[in-house]
């Protein structure tokens, strides 16, 4: 069964290798990771699709909006 691993994300270039690791790690590879950064200045979104990861840049502030964006 595919599932939908999602991140909501803001400016997590220093922190969100260590999560992408521990996820590539699983011995269950039928899901599909997608990173949302909301208001990402740093290098988020390119480590995010470094990792196969779809992205989605969305401006909310707020971590529910971010995470439902996700969801859509």
């Amino acid at each position: 069964m595919r599932f939908s691993v999602i991140i909501p994300a803001y400016n997590a270039e220093k922190h969100i290798v260590k999560g992408l690791e521990s996820i590539k790690a699983q011995s269950f590879k039928d899901y599909e990771l997608i990173v949302v950064c909301d208001r990402c200045k740093d290098r988020t979104k390119e480590i995010a699709e470094s990792y196969g990861s779809k992205t989605l840049e969305v401006d909310f502030g707020r971590d529910g909006l971010t995470r439902n964006a996700g969801l859509d």
